[in-house]
């Protein structure tokens, strides 16, 4: 896999400040659990900036790191749902702990394409969840307008992931070097929009 560059390190520290931010100053007086959620979520951001950043795009291939990065569009869809749609958070939580187990579970004791297909899945619902509700809520004049912002980032993230997880099913329509570039840079606008979309 391609080394990482100066220029994508700085591009993660930059994500991993803005994701700082969010957890010290962004979350602020909210309730526990949409607290707790949105703070897993930054924290994981943090952390694969971090490992991104030490280890450069090989640390991408190691299990432990596809299960633990799938807790960001998780967590993030769980605090909009806690916050926006309370009564369904123990169904989705329900939801998520499933899909987040089924990641460890097939890449521990499956081969083949279904654990990529179960990534997707899971990957798919929650950054379906990430980018339609708070465009909804906007639209609907339940939010400001602004957080429609965090259903843009929802996408980019969720194009990063698909990016991906295309990459790992080996296709080769899309040369590697290229979706390993553009990742960084992705990280970094889906996090902007994730932060100015919950604070404006």
């Amino acid at each position: 896999m391609e080394k990482i560059s100066t220029l994508n390190r700085i591009i993660l520290l930059i994500t991993g400040h803005f994701a700082g931010y969010e957890i010290l100053k962004g979350i602020e007086g909210m309730d526990f659990w949409p607290m707790l959620y949105f703070t897993i979520a930054f924290g994981v951001l943090i952390l694969s900036c971090l490992l991104l950043i030490l280890f450069g795009f090989d640390i991408l291939k190691n299990t432990a790191v596809v299960v633990v990065a799938a807790l960001i569009p998780l967590s993030m869809s769980l605090a909009i749902i806690t916050l926006y749609l309370p009564q369904y958070h123990y169904a989705y939580l329900t939801l998520a702990l499933i899909g987040l187990s089924g990641i460890q579970l097939t890449r521990m004791f499956s081969s083949g394409k279904l654990p990529i297909i179960w990534l997707a899945i899971t990957h798919g619902i929650a950054g379906l969840v990430i980018f339609i509700l708070p465009l909804w809520l906007s639209l609907s004049g339940v939010t400001a307008p602004s957080f429609a912002l965090v259903g843009i980032g929802g996408a980019v993230v969720g194009l990063a992931g698909l990016l991906l997880a295309v990459l790992k099913a080996g296709a080769d329509f899309i040369p590697e070097e290229k979706v390993i570039q553009l990742f960084p840079l992705l990280l970094l606008l889906s996090t902007a929009l994730f932060v100015f979309g919950l604070n404006s």
